[in-house]
Order: C-alpha cells, then structure tokens, then sequence
C-alpha cells in the first residue's frame, strides 16, 4: 500500500509481512517457498524498514523506478505462484 506523508513519517510502500502465516494471508500457505521469495525481495530495497509487524520501505532513501519494478515483479510472480497452487 502506498502511504503518503503523516507527521514525522515519510512517504512510504507499506509491504504486508507473514503472509503464509497470518490470519489476514494465511491462504497464501500453500506456497510458503514463493512469500518467502517476496520477503526476502522487499528486505533488499533501499528504504526498507522493519519495525514488529510494520514493514515499509521509504520512498526517499534512493528508490527508483527499478526498484519499484522490482518490487511489483515480486508481487505478481507471488500472485501467479497462488493461482497455479489452486
């Protein structure tokens, strides 16, 4: 989710974290190997931030177009693993 600016908090993609486990996406269990290749993309960005279960990555600290590329390439390649799992 894209989150614009709010108080001292920067502009920021909120990355959702745990997928295969959570109560909110945990339909994605049946392929754990392919949330954990989307975490492990999202961890690599520049900007990226984890805090508990808040997972953002910061739009100022050097995120570019490819890295947004990147990062939706990551969600598709998740969505597809979910349909070919069904």
């Amino acid at each position: 989710m894209l989150a614009a600016p709010r108080g001292k908090l920067a502009a920021h993609i909120q990355v959702e974290w745990n997928l295969s486990g959570s109560k909110y996406g945990g339909y994605l269990d049946c392929v754990p190997n392919s949330v954990e290749n989307f975490e492990r993309t999202a961890m690599t960005l520049p900007g990226f931030v984890r805090k508990g279960t808040l997972s953002r990555i910061f739009l100022q600290t050097g995120f570019s177009l490819a890295h947004a590329e990147t990062l939706a390439n990551a969600v598709i390649a998740l969505k597809a693993a979910e349909e070919s799992a069904l």
